[in-house]
């Protein structure tokens, strides 16, 4: 039966209901008031929001239900905030004065509830009490609560024994609030508590007592996760530090017991290669065992809290052994003259690997510390046996050398390029630059491979806005990649330039390689791919005697991405000239044309960025050469867009000669009047001459004459002749010039298609005319002159323009 108390307090849950929406009128109205919190997956609190508590019955059941003292539903109503049954177990606890706290068995949560004044708190409680059948507790005199379950100044802790054990337990497994946390932490350090804890770990060892080592367990797990820093400080010290891997070797949810302690003391050997001072010693051996607790003693039961907080006393402790070391210039000089006259393989390795955890531990460094950690390793050497141990042959020795460079690239690439421009360096002829390429090109690691990659990619990029003028030192640092003999891009590329069957895995990266070359140094590496003739070469990859692999196919297509992308009119012209994109295609069609695969995938998207960007050049090639092919392709509406395209462009072209015919085929041509057939003349030797390949950097850069420049102030340009430079045979693919291409040949109309090829220097650039030879001068005002004749008569006779053939 019920209390009288409960009975005359209690009233039907209409009654309570329709009462609450009255309770800011009445006098109890801040007991009632509290906060509802949830305790989150980070071990945090989290407000739900303020309102007010009550106590109804709802049958023959007791609800919790809380009102919001502000929100409200649809229908007017205060919004309910909480509303769940009153546990008859024994699952809520008050803490302090003004809280009380359960695990809600029905919500499957933790749940607080923060009360205005503990007079209200003590009321709830009480009926809480009350439906469960327990005693209330009486309001003591100070305001405080007598009860056990009360976490604050009253709380006294049992003494530590055999016997006491589970009542510990009890107490410091009770999830709380923050403050609560910190007071139960502040009693476990008062009066030595811990170390009688630890006296009773060793009674229970001593008598194989295995259920209370077990209890023990929970409870040093328990104050970890207290998460209060004051408490991990303290169980983190060399006094304890030791002492708490004990309890924690008898997890109940293993079959056996754990040996850390052993692991710790006995078969961890710390190798002291160069010599450190004692309390970077000291300090080392205690951030070592910190890092064991987290991954390997306590990573089952660690909330995100927990793992935060001890994370960060590790990387506090890393960063006073890194400071302590490369501030140490004693130290600096002993590790690097080990490192530079050890000839020992195995303890060149483990000096290797000292410097890798060195840099390792130096990543989490302030942002100002990371320079002087890098500029202090640079000064005593570290790049200069970086640089020879990627060569090493051991691959441990180069693993790690690779690792220390690929973190000194993404914390610190400036310094990188610092040491390789130094007058050190120099004297070394670059050798640093050059073994980074050699390890790329011959080591059979393929982690090492990529990594150089990216390395090189972050040091060759500079400028992360491209649109940004490249620095002094960035311009000198791709002076010394591009140039040279051999230059380092030479010797990058020689794989793909002269490939062999065993260097696929050299070649693709490669390949990845130079394709950020061509978007990212558009004028060195044109040089460079046109000399070497790099586009023929690395489409010949996919004509082996075998298919080329599927990865290898895609870096192939990449590279011809990117050289599109550039969209250069020097390579796209080249690539008509050369067809090749009859390579791509090919492939295309050889690889199945109703596949959706990567190499299909990568195809077609060169053609989409050609049609989307409306690169006339390229677009009127793929149609032209390889429409009908296309035409077939009806899965996707790419080619089908680009014949459309196509279509538009060649009709503008035709409305555009027919309104030049009804000018009588004279239209203005740089300044002045001239016929159509000669207009159209000089648009084939300007074709031909963009489909020549320029070895001169220089021309790139020069202006060019525009509509509105008068023909009379352009001096007139000189020519050279392919016989008198067999540079530009070469660079056209040929050796000997073409046959009838001599000095003194000169084109007609009539024969065209003979005409000699010629390459035209600073063409159209405004200069005075004395700065021109006065024999060159003649000769091309004759060449002129004689064309102009020519094409009047042939518009005499013919009377009507001349139309250029469209192929």
């Amino acid at each position: 039966p019920e209390p009288a108390f409960w009975t005359s307090h209690l009233q039907s849950t209409s009654t309570v209901l329709d009462g609450m929406n009255a309770l800011s009128d009445d006098e109890s109205n801040s007991e009632r008031r509290v906060k509802l919190y949830f305790l989150n997956d980070d071990g945090q609190w989290d407000d739900r929001g303020t309102g007010h508590v009550n106590i109804v019955q709802d049958d023959s059941e007791y609800l919790i239900v809380m009102k919001s003292e502000e929100e409200k539903e649809e229908d007017g109503n205060l919004k309910a905030l909480l509303n769940t049954k009153v546990s008859q177990d024994d699952i809520y606890q008050q803490q302090q004065d003004t809280l009380i706290v359960w695990n809600d068995p029905w919500c499957q949560q933790d749940m607080a509830l923060s009360f205005q004044s503990p007079s209200g708190c003590l009321r709830l409680w009480n009926e809480i009490l009350v439906i469960q059948g327990r005693p209330i507790v009486s309001e003591m005199s100070d305001g405080s609560l007598d009860d056990e379950y009360s976490v604050g100044q009253d709380l006294k802790l049992p003494d530590p024994s055999v016997s006491t054990l589970p009542r510990v337990l009890d107490i410091v497994s009770t999830p709380g609030v923050p403050c609560s946390r910190d007071s139960l932490a502040a009693l476990l350090l008062a009066d030595g508590y811990l170390e009688k804890l630890f006296d009773v770990f060793e009674q229970c060892e001593d008598l194989g007592d295995t259920e209370s080592l077990q209890r023990l367990f929970c409870i040093f797990k328990s104050i970890v996760m207290l998460n209060s820093t004051q408490m991990l400080r303290a169980l983190f010290k060399d006094e304890y530090l030791m002492l708490l891997m004990g309890p924690l070797e008898y997890d109940p949810e293993l079959p056996c017991k754990q040996n850390h302690r052993h692991f710790l003391q006995h078969t961890v050997i710390f190798k002291e290669l160069i010599a450190v001072p004692p309390q970077v010693k000291q300090k080392i051996h205690q951030t070592y065992r910190i890092q064991y607790l987290k991954d390997t003693v306590l990573p089952r039961v660690l909330d995100d809290g927990t793992f935060g907080t001890i994370s960060t006393f590790i990387t506090v402790a890393q960063n006073e052994i890194v400071q302590s070391l490369y501030n140490d210039r004693v130290f600096l000089k002993q590790l690097f003259d080990r490192l530079e006259d050890e000839t020992d393989v195995h303890q060149l390795q483990e000096l290797v690997v000292f410097c890798q955890e060195m840099v390792t531990m130096a990543k989490t460094l302030a942002m100002h510390l990371k320079p002087e950690f890098y500029m202090a390793m640079c000064q005593h050497g570290l790049f200069r046996v970086i640089g020879g141990c990627l060569l090493s042959p051991s691959q441990r020795t180069r693993l790690a050398a690779m690792d220390i460079l690929w973190q000194a690239s993404h914390q610190e690439p400036a310094i990188i390029r610092g040491y390789m421009l130094c007058d050190e360096e120099k004297a070394l002829e670059n050798r640093f630059l050059k073994n980074m390429a050699k390890a790329l090109v011959m080591d059979n690691d393929d982690s090492i491979k990529g990594q150089l990659v990216d390395v090189l990619k972050l040091l060759l990029e500079g400028n992360a806005d491209h649109r940004m003028q490249p620095t002094p030192e960035i311009n000198e640092f791709l002076h010394l990649f591009y140039g040279g003999t051999p230059s380092v891009v030479q010797m990058l590329a020689d794989p793909v330039l002269h490939p062999q069957s065993d260097q696929v895995p050299t070649q693709y990266h490669v390949l990845d390689l130079l394709a950020f070359c061509i978007t990212a140094h558009s004028y060195r590496m044109k040089q460079f791919v046109m000399q070497s003739n790099m586009i023929s070469k690395v489409l010949q990859l996919l004509q082996g005697e075998s298919r080329a692999p599927n990865h290898l196919a895609c870096a192939v297509i990449r590279f011809m991405k990117a050289v599109v992308v550039s969209r250069d009119d020097f390579y796209n012209r080249h690539i008509v000239k050369q067809n090749h994109f009859e390579c791509l295609v090919k492939l295309f069609f050889a690889n199945g044309q109703g596949k959706y695969n990567l190499v299909n995938s990568s195809i077609i998207s060169i053609f989409e960025f050609i049609r989307s960007e409306n690169i006339k050049v390229l677009l009127c090639y793929s149609i032209e050469r390889f429409g009908e092919q296309l035409d077939a392709i009806t899965y996707l509406d790419t080619f089908k867009n680009m014949r459309e395209k196509y279509e538009q462009h060649k009709h503008r072209e035709t409305e555009m000669m027919a309104e030049e015919g009804e000018q009588g085929g004279m239209q203005p041509q740089n300044g002045r009047w001239t016929a159509a057939p000669y207009n159209d003349l000089r648009d084939d030797e300007d074709e031909d001459y963009f489909n020549e390949d320029d070895d001169d950097p220089k021309e790139e850069a020069l202006p060019v004459a525009t509509s509105l420049t008068p023909m009379s102030k352009v001096a007139p340009m000189p020519m050279l002749y392919d016989e008198e430079n067999e540079e530009s045979c070469n660079l056209l693919g040929r050796s000997t010039p073409p046959e009838g291409q001599a000095r003194g040949v000169t084109s007609t109309p009539g024969n065209a298609s003979k005409a000699p090829t010629v390459r035209r220097l600073n063409t159209g650039l405004t200069v005075n005319s004395e700065e021109v030879g006065e024999d060159e001068e003649d000769e091309a005002d004759a060449a002129g002159a004689k064309r102009k004749r020519e094409s009047e008569d042939a518009l005499a006779e013919e009377g009507t323009p001349s139309k250029r053939n469209s192929t």
